[in-house]
């Protein structure tokens, strides 16, 4: 096209998703012709505001002598005649009614004005780029959805599976650490004492991991609610901490303490938060079987600033462009999708926040997100103030139902400690006919059992008593699952997350009991 234009040099120029900058992306240099493609790339739009308005306007900028360029474009002629531009013609490229970019052609030889035919050329060839951008985009958008859709499915299979693996853990879990405190709470031998330390500390490590799968694997509508960025990093970082202690990754963090909360989707940053964790990790381990990961968060102005910065290989400046770009990824086949910094860009966007890397080959990359700061006024309002100490309520009727025979043993044991008469039943049914002709202070109730499970207890209670329902406290392990969660949220019942702490549980019933009162 260059070479029928009789030009020095033919280009295209292609503006950024941002539309704030923009890039040489493909160029064409006569014989002799000094390539330029290499020295404009991520270049501000604004260093060519008259250029760039005619091009907004669908105009074509005709230029037959650089020279006598209009007072408004002397900052485009400026960086024509830097580069011995004598004449120029351009023609803006459009995908549907948005500029993408603009294709043209320079002399370095001569003034003068351009043919009709070289308009005509353009102008066709403008026309069938942007066509072809217009359908690569679509074949991308697509193919990015059908990725979606797919790791969608996949994650909603694993939140189901790890629902019902969660479940079938707290249970035990709750036991073990139920018996090992309330042992802990005896007069016994020190020894035996650090050996249940051990037992509890232990439990409460798998504890943490099961819940923090939980939330990273569930499967919820997106919503945003007030988070907190530093708890969301510190679980992110629960679950790798097996791993990369055995890659040999040593972890620093440095998050502000006082960090504002802000509204966000909880599962959909921790995504992104893995990702990036994730990747630091293999091009680390990749480069020298071991490294440094320096996690950092802080507020700047309006924003929460977070930072991950590794010790890798860095990454390339000709890859630094296309991190973003759906199913670009520099690992060997096999190893990644291509998907995961595109989707966490898109992630980050949709919070109208912002993600960008600064690297340098062989010594590491950093990755940067600004989330802005959205406060919710009703969540801001501080809490009333405690004062005293709620007064100790005993002699309670309390039923437990719960199919785990050891967590009825637990619960027993632990409430009648408290001076509370406790009956405990291993299924709903023997519990509905037993509330048809007795009567409880307060009814612990596990919500999946075999036969007829909580729930359903729970909605036939109705038919008995309206009031026993404000009686109810369910303990579960599943807490996490779409249908679990709407229902608690829509009934505003009472619950307690199994697996529980001794004294935790107790101060929780005591309130109810008192509520209740």
């Amino acid at each position: 096209m260059g070479r029928l234009s009789k030009a020095s040099r033919s280009y295209l120029f292609l503006l950024r998703e941002d539309k704030t900058t923009m890039d040489n992306t493909h160029e064409w240099c006569a014989e002799g012709g000094s390539p330029q493609i290499d020295n404009l790339k991520n270049l501000p739009c604004d260093m060519f505001p008259w250029w760039m308005t005619k091009l907004c306007k669908r105009g074509v900028i005709h230029i037959t002598d650089v020279s006598k360029m209009p007072a408004e474009a002397n900052a485009e002629k400026e960086i024509l005649e830097s580069q011995d531009i004598k004449s120029v013609l351009v023609l803006p490229l459009y995908i549907g009614k948005e500029l993408a970019g603009f294709i043209g052609f320079d002399n370095v030889t001569d003034t003068g004005e351009w043919s009709d035919d070289d308009l005509a050329m353009l102008r066709m060839s403008s026309e069938i780029i942007g066509n072809a951008l217009d359908l690569k985009q679509a074949e991308e958008r697509e193919k990015q959805l059908q990725a979606q859709l797919h790791l969608s499915s996949r994650l909603a299979s694993i939140g189901e599976l790890a629902s019902g693996v969660a479940h079938e853990i707290n249970n035990p879990l709750t036991a073990v650490i139920g018996f090992s405190q309330m042992l802990m709470g005896r007069d016994i031998p020190e020894d035996v004492r650090e050996q249940l330390e051990v037992i509890n500390d232990n439990s409460q490590r798998v504890a943490k991991v099961v819940k923090n799968l939980l939330i990273f694997a569930r499967r919820h509508k997106p919503g945003k609610e007030y988070v907190n960025i530093n708890s969301l990093i510190s679980g992110v970082l629960e679950l790798r901490a097996y791993e990369m202690k055995l890659s040999g990754i040593e972890i620093t963090t440095r998050l502000a303490p006082d960090l504002p909360w802000t509204v966000a989707d909880r599962g959909q940053l921790q995504q992104v938060f893995l990702n990036i964790i994730l990747n630091a990790e293999q091009a680390m381990v990749k480069a020298h079987n071991k490294g440094n990961l320096l996690i950092k968060t802080g507020q700047i102005n309006n924003s929460i600033r977070i930072s991950f910065k590794d010790d890798g290989p860095g990454i390339r400046k000709e890859n630094m462009d296309r991190l973003y770009d759906p199913f670009f990824t520099t690992k060997a086949v096999g190893e990644g999708t291509g998907l995961g910094l595109s989707i966490s860009y898109g992630i980050i966007k949709q919070h109208n926040g912002e993600i960008h890397a600064d690297s340098k080959l062989a010594k590491g990359a950093t990755f940067i997100i600004k989330l802005p700061i959205v406060a919710e006024a009703k969540q801001l309002e501080l809490a009333e103030s405690p004062g005293e100490e709620p007064g100790r309520v005993t002699g309670a009727r309390i039923m437990v139902v719960d199919d785990e025979l050891d967590i009825c043993k637990f619960l027993d044991r632990a409430l009648t400690q408290e001076g509370h008469k406790v009956e405990t039943i291993d299924n709903a049914s023997a519990a509905l006919e037993r509330l048809k002709c007795e009567r409880y202070n307060l009814i612990l109730l596990d919500i999946k059992m075999v036969g007829m499970d909580g729930i359903e207890l729970y909605r036939r209670m109705k038919e008995i008593a309206p009031s026993l329902q404000r009686r109810v406290v369910f303990i579960t392990g599943d807490t996490m699952t779409l249908n679990t969660r709407n229902f608690l949220n829509k009934t505003k019942a009472h619950y307690i997350a199994k697996p529980f702490d001794v004294e935790q549980l107790k101060k929780e019933i005591n309130q109810i009991l008192i509520e209740n009162v």
